[in-house]
């Protein structure tokens, strides 16, 4: 007689196949569900473990389709400057944390916001200076999109007045051509940290955190990450260690690999490589930048800054180029889009360079901006949209009109793509954002900031149900795996989640305070 390894009775379960559609109880078997239905049925199996769920409601596990995980783990190793409300208190904080930087290291700092600054403006090289001449300071905004510096990186790093800009690098100079230690976009990083001493002390060190950095996210709810990996030395060193983690059947969730830039592939790395734990994902180009910072590529000029209209992070020619070579290899591929001037290059681009024989989608990661013609367009084009809806709460968001006058009506839109029928997934970007999977959904459902005094775009809020749905079922449609998981059904990998509340019941304005009482990642409890 087969005996099933777990059966999960009394629960409040919801299969998120259609709204309020649920069971009590379920079996596991191998990792997967085998079955579904009352007590009653469920009971009548053996199981060699039986799970009292205790009238709990159980959710499908959740999905992240956008964070950058080796980010989060350094950062926990950088100066948090979001609190910073003037420069003088963000240098109050980077001259605390100084004193305890060795000489051979660099002071790195994140998270500070020029829209939260008091003089509404970032640190100059010579403002840093007053905090260290001796060590390197890094520090990269809340976006991630702009860097500063001060003279001691500059020095280390080679960039004087006679630097030459290489193609997508955007170094800021002053009326006497000294660069001013401002950096924006993400194709300086590369040269700028291949001069940076490792973060860790040795490899089980890396190791470690990123063991404890994952157990923790399964305490969030989360059971599979689908995360950016730069191509800098450090990073592919650690996507080997999940790789060993994998090997070894210590990953506690799944992990989806997206690969920055390897248009070339000379490591022969292919998306879909990999198994149900760890798998090659697409790889990520950025069409332009961050509002924030004026770079997001957008249709009209920016309401503060007459005459600038933000721009690609390459020439046209070599973007197209590079993301067109990845694809050929056979590669899938995600941009990041922030301005609707980049979504109308992009969708030229897909257009131009799809295969309608390979049935892939094109991953669009956040499409900030996006008019009512080009959802249109989209509709007709194999894509996924990947969504964070925590960013409505973020300080661009808010005061959205400032910058970006009549197009702040479809800032962060979110049902607009819904009622279009395309499918929208649910992501952090997670370090730039709160990684609480609850938050974003309260976000998406309310659309207010999170003191409640500011709504953004109202028109654009979406069901709880649909909410939900984005960081579970949508999730699935990026990396070609609603066969797998996103729904409780059976056949499908037992991935859930417990809380502690009914999220279908509770108010709207509460939903980020739901906690997770347990995660399980193929039948197996992570927490």
């Amino acid at each position: 007689m087969l005996i099933f390894d777990k059966a999960f009775i009394n629960g409040n379960i919801y299969s998120m196949i259609k709204p309020d559609h649920r069971f009590q109880a379920m079996i596991v078997h191998n990792g997967r569900i085998v079955l579904t239905g009352t007590n009653d049925e469920i009971c009548r199996y053996d199981a060699r473990e039986v799970v009292d769920l205790n009238g709990k409601t159980v959710l499908p596990g959740f999905i992240d389709t956008h964070c950058q995980i080796p980010e989060m783990i350094d950062d926990t190793r950088k100066v948090n400057l979001k609190s910073a409300e003037s420069i003088e208190e963000a240098l109050s904080m980077l001259s605390e944390a100084a004193k305890h930087v060795k000489s051979d290291k660099w002071l790195i700092g994140r998270g500070i916001s020029s829209k939260k600054l008091k003089e509404g403006r970032y640190p100059d090289r010579w403002e840093l200076d007053k905090v260290s001449r001796n060590i390197p300071i890094y520090i990269t905004s809340f976006d991630g999109h702009t860097i500063l510096g001060n003279s001691r990186l500059l020095e280390v790093t080679g960039i004087d007045s006679s630097y030459v800009c290489e193609s997508g690098e955007v170094v800021d100079f002053n009326e006497k051509n000294e660069p001013t230690g401002i950096f924006h976009e993400l194709t300086i990083v590369k040269k700028l940290l291949s001069f940076c001493p490792p973060l860790y002390s040795d490899d089980n060190e890396c190791r470690e955190a990123i063991e404890v950095f994952l157990r923790n996210h399964t305490k969030l709810g989360y059971t599979t990450l689908h995360s950016i990996f730069g191509n800098r030395p450090s990073q592919l060193l650690r996507a080997d260690y999940f790789i060993q983690l994998e090997k070894n059947n210590k990953l506690p969730l799944r992990i989806n690999m997206c690969w920055n830039g390897f248009y070339e592939n000379r490591m022969k790395i292919i998306s879909g490589m990999g198994n149900n734990m760890l798998k090659i994902g697409p790889v990520k180009f950025l069409a332009d930048g961050a509002i924030a910072e004026d770079t997001a590529f957008i249709s009209q000029e920016y309401r503060d800054r007459p005459g600038t209209y933000g721009y690609l992070t390459e020439k046209e020619e070599i973007l197209t180029e590079k993301i067109t070579k990845a694809y050929k290899l056979g590669n899938n591929v995600c941009i990041h889009i922030i301005g609707d001037a980049a979504l109308d290059y992009v969708i030229r681009l897909i257009k131009q360079i799809m295969d309608p024989e390979r049935n892939n989608r094109f991953e669009l990661i956040h499409c900030a901006v996006a008019r009512p013609d080009q959802i249109e367009e989209l509709k007709k084009l194999p894509v996924v949209v990947l969504k964070q809806p925590i960013f409505i709460q973020a300080p661009n968001t808010l005061h959205g009109e400032e910058k970006l006058g009549e197009l702040n009506q479809y800032y962060h839109s979110i049902k607009s793509f819904l009622d279009a029928g395309l499918i929208v997934s649910g992501g952090t970007d997670g370090p730039l954002s709160d990684m609480n999977p609850f938050a974003g959904i309260q976000a998406a459902v309310t659309r207010r900031s999170e003191d409640g005094k500011v709504t953004v775009n109202p028109q654009e809020c979406i069901s709880v149900y649909d909410a939900v749905k984005m960081f579970t079922v949508n999730g699935s449609y990026s990396n070609y795996e609603e066969n797998l998981k996103g729904t409780l059904e059976e056949g499908k990998l037992a991935d859930f989640i417990v809380t502690d509340k009914n999220i279908f019941e509770t108010e709207p304005q509460e939903i980020r305070n739901i906690r997770v009482e347990a995660t399980y990642v193929g039948g197996k409890s992570c927490f």
